[in-house]
């Protein structure tokens, strides 16, 4: 039984007891001054019966009302440091990797990705440091934002860090066609039978790099490859080439690299270094420097890769190791282009 309704059939009972007690006094045959006692009598008790009723309402009234007023005091929020981004992978297959440093408080994290142009939508929620986005859209530009979250607790409201800065790296796709590019040296990967089906060559014998646009460059980009492999220039490097001389021929080497990025702008394209030699007639100097200019140019590019064939070639003195040699010091074996076909294929996995 609530007390509300206690409390009035108690208010109820004094009011009977109040109605008999006048009763009783109207009909009986007292003397007058009897009456006036009882009517005294009855007057005390109606005036304490109408207090104590009054004082018990009033108090119900208010203490309900001051109790459905009070409410609790909102809880404080819990400062979050914003999340410092580590790093970005595109990888072969399509996925996207980033990784992020811890947040002190964090219990997850949430993950931002939008595409360049378009607004920032929450894609996932985790608990690790790293998240891998296996929806991402192919040869698109994506951008990454992390936010720190703690959860809810008894004392503290649920709280989220300043979103991160943006990493941005361009998705990809495994190649269905992939081309090499280049002179005699590059002819080998096909005389060798180390390509696969879905690779070609476009090389040729005694091939300058400044013969390539003249050759089969409008060829290449007919087949519209997604993946170019190009390694050109030992013929060049032949003799003590002027720096003059070597800066000229990559800058016709740039000509075939944007030429082939403006006709597939989603197109790979891996700048190899030419290989080192184990004779004059092609100076190792010569090659270094000519390698160096071709790092540096493909740099520069964001769609370019270099690779440096020498590291998986050479022996301890910066020459192509004997057993790489096919034995003019300046070819190669047939076991060379296996051990580099199976590296390029390693190198190209991530960006």
């Amino acid at each position: 039984m609530k007390v509300n309704d206690i409390r009035m059939r108690k208010i109820s009972y004094l009011i009977v007891i109040v109605l008999f007690i006048s009763l009783m006094i109207t009909v009986s045959v007292i003397p007058a001054r009897a009456e006036e006692n009882a009517a005294e009598i009855s007057s005390e008790v109606t005036t304490e019966l109408s207090t104590e009723v009054t004082t018990e309402i009033t108090t119900e009234v208010t203490t309900e009302a001051t109790t459905e007023v009070t409410t609790e005091a909102p809880k404080k929020k819990v400062k979050l440091s914003k999340p410092k981004m580590k790093s970005i992978t595109a990888y072969e297959n399509g996925k996207m990797y980033i990784k992020w440093k811890e947040v002190s408080g964090a219990d997850y994290y949430l993950i931002f990705r939008k595409y360049k142009g378009k607004s920032y939508k929450q894609i996932a929620r985790t608990k690790k440091l790293k998240y891998t986005d296996k929806k991402a859209k192919a040869y698109k530009e994506c951008y990454y934002k992390v936010q720190a979250v703690k959860k809810e607790t008894k004392t503290t409201a649920l709280s989220k860090s300043k979103k991160s800065r943006s990493l941005h790296k361009k998705s990809r796709k495994k190649p269905q066609r992939i081309a090499y590019i280049g002179d005699s040296v590059m002819s080998g990967f096909a005389v060798y039978g180390a390509l696969d089906s879905n690779e070609a060559s476009y090389a040729q014998v005694s091939l300058f790099v400044q013969d390539i646009k003249n050759t089969f460059l409008g060829s290449v980009n007919a087949y519209k490859p997604d993946r170019v492999y190009i390694m050109c220039g030992t013929n060049n490097c032949v003799g003590s080439q002027t720096l003059t001389y070597l800066n000229g021929v990559v800058g016709e080497y740039k000509y075939v690299i944007e030429n082939i990025h403006s006709n597939n702008p989603n197109c790979e394209i891996v700048v190899m270094g030419i290989g080192n030699t184990r004779t004059t007639h092609v100076p190792n100097t010569t090659v270094n420097t000519y390698n160096a200019l071709l790092k540096k140019m493909s740099d520069k590019y964001s769609y370019v890769k270099y690779f440096n064939t020498g590291f998986y070639l050479n022996d301890s003195s910066g020459s192509l190791a004997s057993g790489y040699s096919a034995g003019d010091g300046i070819h190669w074996s047939s076991t060379a282009y296996f051990v580099i076909h199976s590296k390029l294929k390693e190198f190209v996995k991530k960006y």
